[in-house]
């Protein structure tokens, strides 16, 4: 009896056992990269692919949907051991790709601001120039022929001792020296007016509002395509069978390999990419779908400019001729001049006084000229530091070209070389004769690795496509169907 007892026992409690701990796993895409989040931030956002799947406890097949779709979420780039094991790097803690930072934040801020305001502020700032010039040649006319200064007195031309200046603003126009072609007078002296050449340039083009604008804050930065950068690498890879390294990118934008491991591995998400790591430790960056095309030759892209071709022009201070801006100065300047005097002149001769008369005549034009000219003086001091950054940066274009054309041989120091050695793993050594070199391995490592694993790639089967079956003319459609008839790994095709 206490044996049967306790063999009912023994199948009551199987029957209460759960028949298996291991059951499947079912995980929306959302609650596994959740799960693989988790476990970069407990791997200080490095791991393995082994890592992933012990960490999270989620199948190998969802671990490989997850990382692809991580890395295409946060900033990354994929690194390789000696044994050829590949590391998934995030980089900063798991910092999104399109996180923006502070300053694109401000920036738009700043953009969104420029619409809404900039016709209103570039009008505004050319009507308050244009309008004070007359406010003030009205104002000096007034005082010339005003006789209601009780103390004026006659000493030339009725300006209160100033018949100087109305003689130096004012243009001639009896004899027609003030303008080039204004009014002559003929032989009993009557006013004439000028014969307008036919060689005389038109006026410009550009209209005077955008001058002023241009005057003060400088010349609209151009509009840029944000995927010509991209086009180009994809017409890189298609002109190189389909593969690129980091030192590609390297060359092509003049990157440090960080910023180029990083890119690469966005690449690879982006355009259904496949990394391969050669016998030597080396990734090479695969994406041979990119190669099958429609037509026989090579689609036709821009070629892609290396870095010493990507030289940075010398920006300009305005944009605008040397007339323009003279013009514009010229008016600033006499309304600035003016501003020290207009509220005096006009109590002593018109009598207008007052607060109000004041700032507009004084305060205003004096705080508004002054920052109308201060501000393209401070430009063009940050536009010589500016330059000096240019060229440096345009120097390390051209540094960057004898780094490639030497492909990892040895190169005399020099201070642009010098700057590449962190960001380009570069290495000094000392040369035969004692004198220091600069020597960057990496470049002819990767460009040796694409070599050798082109060579034994069929690239031609990879571009090509297969026959056309359907959505031919009927001759074609009857060709494929004919070749295809009978095979077993074909389904009976329709007549």
């Amino acid at each position: 009896m206490a044996k049967e007892a306790r063999s009912f026992h023994n199948v009551r409690a199987l029957q209460n056992e759960p028949s298996t701990t291991i059951e499947e796993k079912r995980y929306s895409p959302t609650q596994a990269d959740e799960a693989l989040t988790k476990a970069l931030r407990g791997k200080q956002g490095r791991l393995t692919k082994a890592d992933a799947v012990t960490v999270s406890g989620l199948p190998s097949y969802i671990v490989d949907e997850s990382l692809d779709r991580l890395l295409k979420t946060y900033k990354s780039r994929l690194e390789v051991t000696e044994d050829g094991e590949l590391l998934y790097t995030f980089d900063g803690g798991l910092v999104r790709r399109d996180e923006p930072t502070l300053a694109e934040r401000m920036r738009d801020v700043g953009r969104a601001l420029a619409r809404v305001g900039v016709w209103v502020f570039k009008a505004w700032i050319t009507v308050t120039l244009v309008v004070y010039v007359l406010a003030f040649v009205v104002l000096i006319l007034a005082m010339m022929f005003s006789g209601n200064d009780r103390r004026r007195d006659d000493r030339g031309f009725g300006g209160g001792g100033l018949g100087w200046l109305w003689w130096f603003l004012l243009p001639d126009w009896v004899s027609g020296r003030g303008y080039g072609y204004g009014y002559h007078t003929d032989a009993w002296g009557r006013p004439i007016e000028a014969p307008r050449p036919k060689e005389l340039p038109a006026g410009p083009k550009k209209k005077f509002i955008y001058s002023v604008f241009d005057f003060v804050f400088g010349p609209a930065e151009p509009k840029l395509d944000k995927l010509a950068d991209e086009r180009e690498i994809l017409g890189y890879l298609r002109a190189h069978d389909g593969r690129i390294t980091a030192t590609d990118l390297v060359s092509m934008f003049g990157w440090s390999y960080h910023k180029a491991e990083e890119e690469v591995t966005r690449l690879l998400v982006d355009y259904d990419g496949d990394p391969e790591v050669t016998d030597e430790g080396v990734i090479v960056y695969q994406f041979p779908k990119l190669l099958k095309s429609a037509s026989d030759t090579t689609v036709a892209t821009a070629p892609p400019k290396m870095a010493w071709q990507r030289l940075e022009p010398e920006p300009k201070l305005t944009g605008n001729s040397a007339g323009a801006n003279t013009l514009i100065g010229a008016f600033a300047g006499f309304n600035l001049f003016m501003s020290f005097f207009a509220a005096h002149w006009a109590q002593v001769r018109l009598g207008l006084a007052g607060p109000g008369w004041h700032f507009f005549l004084t305060a205003f034009p004096l705080a508004f000229f002054t920052i109308f000219l201060s501000i393209p003086v401070i430009r063009a001091v940050a536009k010589k530091v500016g330059d000096k950054r240019r060229e440096e940066r345009n120097e390390r274009r051209l540094a960057l070209k004898k780094v490639m054309d030497a492909n990892g041989g040895p190169l005399p120091t020099e201070p642009a070389l010098d700057n590449l050695l962190l960001p380009l793993e570069g290495e000094p050594e000392v040369g035969d004769a004692g004198q220091m070199r600069v020597r960057f391995p990496r470049v002819a490592e990767e460009r040796d690795a694409v070599k050798k694993l082109l060579a034994r790639v069929d690239v031609g089967a990879e571009k090509r496509i297969g026959k056309v079956i359907f959505g031919g003319d009927d001759a074609e459609v009857d060709d494929a169907r004919n070749d295809l008839e009978g095979r077993p790994d074909v389904p009976r095709l329709p007549r």
